[in-house]
């Protein structure tokens, strides 16, 4: 793919420009004075989120192998949902395959290859506020080629070691507590249930995974004195994934200290030429 990418844009107090992250050269960095984003593009994936100075909320991973058949960057990354259709590892081309990116006055604009498996693609648009902490993510799933496909546009942010991540919590017929477990996990004793969500904390011995369909649309962690806000909006009438897990929160046991934001798309059925698209909303807070 044609990797197609400017110097140097600017709109109003966002700056957007390329530099170099960790072991890459030429990634995407976007920044406003409040916050700083960086962007991958050589593995698909936004690996720094925060405020300009410091922290990033979000977790990468320091010991990876590029050998292995998978490999854990870290970042946020998108994925198809259910994973029950596609099982493990994820597909290449959309994590660890390098993506097309062209810069915009106030972000970026991405394309990942066309898969293979499902004829699909993803393109992602990223925009930032020109002030305040607040960033917008466009992710839109376009189906190329083959026959048609029942999916989810399923968004990840791995969060680095969080004192606390949260889950909205909204009482409904098939989630009689408000919330849910996977694969019929016990409910934990490092979790605190408050009027309109559920508060978890990661137990370094034990990996979890919980799932919600609050009316917010909301998932929360807080990293040093940030608190990372995600969100995107829930649509009452419409089928999710997961047996309608609309937010999902996923904290992994040690030695890889993180938890795991994630928000899927409504079900829709792709036919050769469809699209859809779902944005989600990132802030830095107090």
């Amino acid at each position: 793919m044609i990797f197609a990418i400017l110097a140097t844009v600017a709109i109003g107090n966002v700056s957007v420009q390329t530099t170099h992250f960790r072991q890459w050269d030429n990634v995407v960095e976007v920044k406003n004075g409040a916050i700083r984003l960086v962007y991958v593009s050589q593995i698909g994936r936004i690996m720094y989120f925060g405020r300009s100075h410091g922290p990033n909320v979000l977790w990468v991973n320091s010991a990876v192998n590029p050998g292995d058949n998978w490999v854990n960057w870290g970042g946020d990354k998108l994925w198809p949902a259910p994973q029950s259709r596609w099982n493990w590892p994820p597909d290449h081309d959309f994590d660890g395959s390098r993506w097309s990116v062209e810069l915009t006055r106030d972000g970026f604009t991405t394309i990942s290859p066309v898969s293979v498996k499902d004829g699909i693609r993803f393109k992602r648009t990223v925009r930032m506020s020109p002030t305040g902490r607040g960033v917008e993510i466009t992710n839109t799933l376009q189906k190329l080629a083959g026959e048609p496909t029942e999916l989810s546009i399923w968004q990840i942010a791995q969060v680095d070691n969080p004192e606390w991540a949260s889950l909205p919590r909204q009482v409904r017929p098939e989630m009689p507590l408000g919330y849910a477990p996977y694969d019929r996990q016990e409910f934990g004793t490092n979790t605190t249930i408050e009027n309109d969500r559920v508060i978890f904390r990661r137990d370094p011995s034990k990996s979890i995974k919980f799932g919600s369909a609050g009316k917010t649309g909301r998932l929360q962690a807080k990293v040093g004195e940030s608190v990372f806000n995600m969100q995107a909006d829930y649509r009452e009438r419409e089928r999710y994934p997961d047996e309608g897990k609309a937010q999902q929160i996923y904290l992994s046991a040690d030695p890889l200290a993180y938890a795991e934001l994630e928000l899927v798309s409504p079900l829709r059925t792709y036919a050769r030429g469809d699209e859809s698209s779902f944005t989600v909303r990132w802030q830095i807070s107090n």
